[in-house]
């Protein structure tokens, strides 16, 4: 196969998964680049968790920086609740559960059912809120795009995951505000797009953006051929979590070719972190179900042995099978660093220091393992990434961050 090697560069982009807690392993992953000289992301994707370490860097954060702030905020403070809706109904099945030996609660369905979530979000949401609206950062998707020096026409520096149920797609913002709702891209909200790439279905309450009002003529279809329908409200739509259609997705930033000639080799090289390496999704999913059974939805009794097995498949599949798909492509494999999470669930909001700084570390760890890996050359060199690009030795006198040891 032909050897092919880009300039020694400095440059990355990245490409981030969800995976709730095990996020935190960002963390490490980033804090190993940027030891390597990597310190600079011309272009971020993120999906749920990874929607917010990707957020963050695209706002200025260095790695210590987030590390300092996920290690000091109380995960376990995230799964909040609301009175139900049907408090009579639900003292009454209390009260009858205790008597006769029903399955599941029967208040916790009700709210589940008429929810679409076991959980508001509203901690989430005020803690997602203090961490991104804070003066000095970009807080619109256009303030970042002038931070960076970008015209109007290019690419956007950072997409964000999410998966709007009511349309039924993927949307990747800020690209869509404009096609699909009608809205000026540039005066929407970080914050916005990432609260709602993280609302891990079932388990939150899906999420509504407030949008801007300002419109933009982008939002009116270019030809009947490409968008026959106009484009639907915002406010709205209803998103859950990006990891739904596309948790890792790797290939989001490559550049594009017209369909005849290849694509322009990579300027740098795109690098993909994946949190769910080798997890079977029916244990993904038990993961994730019984976050949501603790408050009395979709429990084992409830659903039964049979009907509980299939539902951690399925709901894991939703999750992981993207990753897997991915897996099977050298191009996208060559090029993802994967990070042995298992030992924490997804929703494993108790968290605590201790566990915090394992995942930092093993984070940390697999990067380096997958700098130091010769992987083969690319028969041709369409896609960001696909090539070995050369791996810079650590920089002299890079620090740890505070309290990882």
């Amino acid at each position: 196969m032909p050897k092919f090697r880009l300039p020694h560069v400095r440059k990355v982009d990245l490409v981030l998964a969800g995976g709730g807690v095990k996020g935190i392993a960002h963390v490490g992953a980033l804090k190993a680049l940027h030891d390597h000289g990597y310190t600079e992301h011309p272009r971020i994707a993120g999906t749920s968790v990874g929607a917010i370490v990707g957020a963050l860097v695209a706002q200025g954060y260095t790695p210590c920086e987030i590390w300092d702030i996920l290690y000091a905020f109380d995960f376990s403070t995230i799964p909040d609740a609301y009175p139900s809706r049907w408090p009579l109904l639900a003292q009454v099945a209390e009260r009858v559960s205790e008597l006769l030996p029903l399955p599941g609660s029967l208040g916790g369905l009700l709210d589940l059912r008429q929810r679409q979530g076991v959980h508001p979000g509203h901690a989430a949401t005020a803690w997602l809120r203090s961490v991104f609206e804070v003066d000095g950062r970009p807080q619109t998707f256009g303030e970042l795009r002038r931070l960076r020096g970008l015209s109007p026409s290019d690419p956007p520096p950072l997409v964000i995951m999410a998966t709007d149920v009511k349309l039924g797609r993927l949307v990747q913002f800020p690209r869509d505000y404009g096609p699909l709702y009608g809205v000026d891209p540039d005066a929407q909200s970080i914050f916005e797009a990432v609260r709602a790439s993280m609302s891990i279905p079932l388990f939150f309450e899906p999420y509504r953006i407030q949008a801007a009002k300002t419109e933009s003529k982008a939002g009116k279809p270019a030809s009947p051929g490409i968008n026959p329908k106009p484009p639907a409200r915002l406010s709205s739509s209803r998103f859950v979590d990006g990891g739904v259609l596309a948790n890792f997705a790797v290939d989001v930033l490559d550049r594009q070719g017209d369909g005849v000639a290849p694509p322009p080799p990579p300027r740098w090289p795109t690098f993909g972190i994946t949190l769910l390496r080798n997890e079977p999704p029916a244990s993904v999913g038990r993961d994730l179900r019984n976050g949501i059974a603790d408050f009395g939805a979709l429990d084992d009794e409830l659903l039964g042995d049979d009907l509980s097995s299939f539902t951690d498949s399925l709901i894991g599949t939703l999750v992981v099978g993207q990753d897997a798909n991915a897996s099977q492509h050298w191009w996208m494999a060559n090029r993802t660093i994967r990070v042995e999470t298992k030992p924490y669930g997804i929703v494993q909001f108790s968290v605590d220091g201790r566990g915090k700084k394992k995942l930092f570390k093993v984070g940390y760890e697999s990067t380096e393992q997958f700098l130091h890996h010769e992987w083969p050359a690319a028969d041709h060199v369409g896609f960001d990434g696909r090539a070995h690009f050369p791996i810079p030795e650590p920089t002299a006198g890079s620090e740890p961050c505070k309290g990882t040891a």
